[in-house]
């Protein structure tokens, strides 16, 4: 997908496409809404492992933005600045690797990833259920739930506001172990 880029519901590109895939959920959900679309054309198009499709394709730039029902202006606007750009390998803006650079040419298609649509693309995102240092998961107030405990990566742990790739090991055995000595101090 780093090939094609990234809008928002507003035609514009909000992320460099060839991100870590926790960083792209993040973006994409925390700060688009969840309201995220993938442009792409025919020769860049792959089949993919998790069975994305292209749902709206058109012949230009335009058509394709009143069939997703965005702005015509704004889309083709932020595809042909991608596009004057791509055309020497470079993308000031974002800064995304040459090698994924490459100028967008019809025929234009485009993949709902708006997490209203069921998109398993933006589902790694970077937080989760809070805890404390023992790993008791805590309310909306901020007191711990009696006999819930939570570590890993379905808690916003370490990498809440950023990823190391790797870190979940240390989050899921430091915060489990702690975990698992407070659940078992409840069972004596």
């Amino acid at each position: 997908m780093a090939k094609g880029i990234l809008v928002d519901s507003s035609g514009r590109r909000f992320v460099n496409e060839d991100s870590y895939i926790g960083h792209l959920g993040q973006s994409a959900l925390l700060g688009r809404g969840g309201e995220v679309y993938y442009v792409t054309d025919e020769s860049k198009f792959e089949v993919n492992f998790v069975g994305m499709q292209v749902n709206w394709v058109a012949e230009t730039v335009g058509e394709l933005a009143e069939d997703m029902g965005l702005p015509p202006d704004v889309l083709a606007n932020t595809v042909a600045e991608y596009n004057r750009h791509a055309l020497s390998g470079d993308d000031p803006e974002f800064h995304k690797r040459a090698e994924f650079v490459e100028p967008l040419e019809p025929l234009f298609g485009a993949v709902d990833l708006r997490a209203a649509s069921g998109t398993i693309y933006a589902t790694f995102t970077l937080g989760g259920l809070r805890t404390d240092e023992t790993s008791r998961v805590l309310d909306g107030g901020g007191h711990p739930i009696p006999g819930l405990f939570a570590a890993g990566r379905c808690t916003a742990g370490i990498s809440r506001g950023g990823y190391v790739s790797g870190i979940s090991l240390g989050d899921g055995t430091f915060f489990g172990r702690r975990a698992g000595a407070g659940a078992a101090a409840l069972g004596s």
